[in-house]
């Protein structure tokens, strides 16, 4: 009965242990990553107020996508937009914006997804 009980002991005392091991390890990690998030933030403060709103939704996952040559796009699209791109590049790239907003919808739901697509941050 007492080798039992000692046999018990010892075994709770191993585990013990390891937990405490565990708990540090777990305690370095919660510390590196609230250090992260704290780095972050800065950028976080950057960001629009709508996508800092849909982020902050903890089940909603967001995919941004930034063109990169809208005056370029657009050039191939239209002669007009090509020759006057110069002078207007912001309704130039608002347009190029609308129409891949419009193409993401349509293939999406050619795919099966319902999609939420949406212009955030728009100049």
């Amino acid at each position: 009965m007492l080798l039992a009980a000692i046999i018990l002991l010892s075994a709770n005392l191993v585990l013990l242990v390891w937990l405490a091991i565990r708990g540090q390890r777990t305690a370095r990690i919660l510390s590196r990553l609230r250090r992260d998030a704290e780095a972050l933030k800065p950028l976080h403060a950057d960001l629009n107020p709508e996508l800092r709103q849909q982020l902050g939704e903890a089940r909603s996952r967001v995919i941004g996508i930034e063109i990169l040559n809208p005056i370029e796009v657009a050039a191939k699209e239209s002669w007009i937009a090509g020759r006057f791109g110069a002078l207007a590049p912001g309704l130039i790239q608002r347009e190029v914006y609308r129409q891949t907003r419009e193409i993401l919808e349509v293939q999406l739901r050619e795919y099966g997804i319902e999609p939420r697509v949406r212009l955030l941050g728009s100049r």
